[in-house]
């Protein structure tokens, strides 16, 4: 299927950088996007299982700083850094 679409300058100029960055023709990174933007995606929430297996089918979905769980209390509370002096 060929399909035409338009898109405004700029976009289009992103595109073309991405696609170059990425060692591949445009038009194959248009349509990897679109695969990747339209894939089926998992419902946790209807897995069969127990808690665990849901969150281990989670793993890795979040992005966050490295230190996440061991300054937990700063990114939730803003509490100082383990280690960093009081403002």
């Amino acid at each position: 299927m060929t399909l035409i679409i338009n898109i405004p300058p700029e976009l289009e100029s992103r595109l073309q950088k991405e696609a170059h960055r990425k060692g591949v023709a445009l038009d194959e990174y248009a349509r990897m996007l679109l695969e990747e933007q339209l894939a089926p995606k998992d419902d946790h929430a209807s897995q069969k299982g127990d808690a665990w297996a849901v969150l281990k089918s989670m793993m890795g979905t979040v992005e966050g700083p490295a230190d996440w769980s061991s300054e937990l209390d700063h990114y939730l509370y803003g509490t100082p850094k383990r280690g960093e002096e009081p403002r």
